[in-house]
């Protein structure tokens, strides 16, 4: 059995726990990547939401997932909100998402002066809990746990312009991110 000096000892225990940090560091990395996979690309923006993937092409890459885009029975392109705008936008165009489940809604708070609500079942939106601005088509839904939107409803509110690509089925987000400046219809 050796001994060690007090010099000694302490490097070896200094060692042992550098080495456990790193290794929590390193088996950490995978669930940080999974969370800000989306959020790495400021400025120029195209989102290609194809109808019913398990896939968004986002800046001409490809991104899995987990709750895709799809048609309602009216054929209106319904949107995720928290993936949208969390994972894809958030990070630099929102303060918070709330979810309020008394009255099955979401709010989004932008630049902490302008609150978006939307309320699952109904056709219309409110701007400040003073204004309902409504949809041009559908309503919100909840499916499987998922809050949607109807795709262009959304793009109005955020101030997001959303076109559609009949070619590829698919709904589409182009901007920079100087150019996110909602249109609410009121001051």
């Amino acid at each position: 059995m050796a001994l060690y000096n007090k010099g000694e000892l302490r490097m070896r225990i200094i060692k042992i726990i550098s080495l456990i940090i790193l290794l929590v560091i390193i088996i950490s990395l995978p669930v940080l990547a999974e969370e800000s996979q989306y959020n790495t690309m400021p400025g120029y923006q195209e989102v290609i939401m194809p109808i019913g993937a398990d896939y968004f092409i986002i800046n001409g890459v490809e991104w899995a997932v987990k709750h895709p885009v799809y048609l309602s029975d009216e054929g209106v392109t319904m949107v995720p909100v928290r993936m949208l705008l969390h994972d894809i936008y958030g990070f630099y165009s929102y303060d918070e998402i709330i979810w309020n489940p008394l009255d099955i809604s979401v709010t989004i708070v932008m630049y902490g002066e302008r609150e978006i609500t939307f309320i699952a079942g109904k056709s219309f939106y409110i701007i400040n809990d003073d204004y309902e601005i409504p949809y041009r088509k559908g309503t919100s839904e909840i499916v499987d746990g998922v809050f949607y939107v109807p795709a262009r409803d959304l793009g109005d509110s955020y101030g997001l312009p959303i076109s559609w690509d009949a070619e590829t089925n698919s709904t589409i987000i182009n901007r920079t991110h100087n150019s996110v400046k909602p249109f609410w219809g009121v001051q």
